[in-house]
């Protein structure tokens, strides 16, 4: 049972959004109300990475996935940065999206995701940045083994929800590459 991390496609943007809710079901329950994890659909998620896969220009956005035995299984997404004060640290991409079901998890495979998305940033220059909601152990856990180092933290609103973020940074993308494959 290999897993594959290849580029997303439109053909995968239906099981994009089926593995987007399933993973924001199995994460954020009890870290996020209810009300906010429902109204992620698989509908909606499907439509918002067909946006993002379409409107992608050349070099400035990337989406990848992990398959296993021809069943997408995570994913992640990388976008120039969107945070100006983190951008002037020297982190002009951001992971706007990492998920892997969690029968998944602890197989290396988020690891290779991040590699993914890391070797695309390391050769378009500049440090890589993503945001954690704060709470969520595992993930920060996870990015802190990797050696990421929290560099902010954010408020962020959705909905009637307010949410604390961390963001972790890693200034050399070459260096989280090269960690990889010594």
């Amino acid at each position: 049972m290999t897993v594959a991390i290849r580029t997303a496609t439109l053909a995968d943007v239906d099981a994009l959004g089926s593995v987007h809710v399933r993973s924001w079901q199995e994460t954020y329950r009890g870290l996020l109300p209810d009300a906010l994890i429902a109204s992620y659909t698989t509908a909606s998620r499907a439509a918002l990475w067909r946006r993002v896969i379409e409107a992608a220009p050349a070099g400035e956005s990337r989406a990848v996935l992990a398959e296993r035995d021809g069943a997408i299984i995570g994913f992640g997404a990388l976008a120039p940065q969107r945070d100006a004060a983190l951008a002037e640290q020297g982190y002009v991409h951001e992971i706007t999206a990492l998920y892997l079901l969690r029968e998944h998890q602890g197989q290396g495979i988020g690891r290779a995701l991040v590699t993914a998305l890391a070797r695309w940033a390391g050769e378009h220059g500049g440090g890589l940045a993503l945001l954690v909601l704060a709470g969520n152990d595992q993930a920060s856990g996870f990015y802190t083994r990797l050696g990421w180092q929290v560099v902010a933290r954010k408020t962020d609103t959705r909905g009637a929800a307010v949410l604390e973020e961390l963001a972790y940074g890693w200034p050399d993308t070459n260096a989280l590459i090269q960690q990889d494959h010594p």
